[in-house]
């Protein structure tokens, strides 16, 4: 997956890892040109597009290794008189657009374009099961992913565009159970874990609306004396564990669970890869 938002190394990697994999490691000249072709598709004569991987030398200066199978390279592809170490302070590598994408070491701390991988589930690339990347359910025409790790709202959104995605907009009674039920499944007696919606009266007080159609809800599944404006900052909109997973208002800065959701990608079992 080619991230579309610039990150940090370290955060790229848990971003990566939230949704189930890892920075790309490359172990071959084949993997190497499938990459740098992607990468020269998709920006064609902007050079400005450079991609973190997952080889870093942060627990030893040039012991480099891959971040999820701690593994030393078999396989290279520094450009010329890389890596450089300038400054002392570049520890990570990414494809370096300005040099054809070979790989050029860089400060951990900047802010570039990534490349997530996960294994594959058949070979040739990821199965879609009925439409759904790995790691997402399917339930009609649309898959969900629920998060593992806590973010604000907006960081939670922002998660959920990185892949394509957005926060989950619950149009009726029979999705709603769905997300419920498998929230419940998750957790089971454990009431401490909320799941962010992309319901929001950010805009304007007590109008909400989901944050990707912009429209107001057809179909709503408040608590009790919800939405209560408790504070006057509750902008926000989470199935609340302690209240069988019915909604409540809530702060937006607030750090919980999320749920994500895209459009099914096809039918049938098709590859992408």
């Amino acid at each position: 997956m080619f991230a579309t938002e610039k990150e940090t190394w370290t955060n790229a990697e848990f971003r990566c890892r939230v949704f189930g994999g890892h920075l790309a490691e490359i172990e071959d000249a084949d993997t190497n040109k499938f990459l740098k072709d992607t990468a020269q598709m998709k920006n064609a004569n902007d050079h400005n597009h450079h991609y973190f991987i997952g080889l870093t030398d942060e627990a030893a200066l040039d012991e480099w290794e891959w971040v999820q199978s701690a593994t030393k390279p078999n396989f290279t592809n520094w450009g010329n008189h890389q890596p450089d170490h300038n400054g002392n302070d570049e520890h990570c590598v990414l494809f370096y657009a300005r040099d054809h994408y070979r790989w050029h070491d860089a400060d951990c701390d900047d802010h570039n374009y990534f490349i997530c991988e996960e294994e594959e589930v058949n070979s040739g690339g990821i199965l879609l099961d009925e439409g759904c990347r790995h790691g997402w359910m399917h339930f009609r025409d649309r898959c969900y992913m629920f998060s593992t790790e806590e973010e604000s709202w907006t960081n939670a959104e922002f998660r959920c565009r990185v892949f394509g995605g957005h926060l989950a907009e619950i149009q009726d009674a029979e999705t709603n159970r769905f997300l419920q039920d498998n929230a419940r499944l998750r957790h089971a007696n454990d009431n401490n874990y909320n799941y962010f919606i992309g319901l929001t009266d950010e805009a304007a007080l007590d109008e909400w609306e989901w944050v990707q159609s912009a429209t107001k809800p057809n179909f709503t599944n408040w608590g009790d004396n919800q939405p209560d404006h408790q504070g006057n900052d509750e902008h926000c909109v989470f199935l609340y564990a302690n209240d069988h997973y019915r909604w409540h208002d809530v702060d937006c800065d607030d750090h919980d669970l999320f749920i994500c959701e895209e459009e099914e990608m096809n039918t049938g079992g098709n590859i992408i890869g």
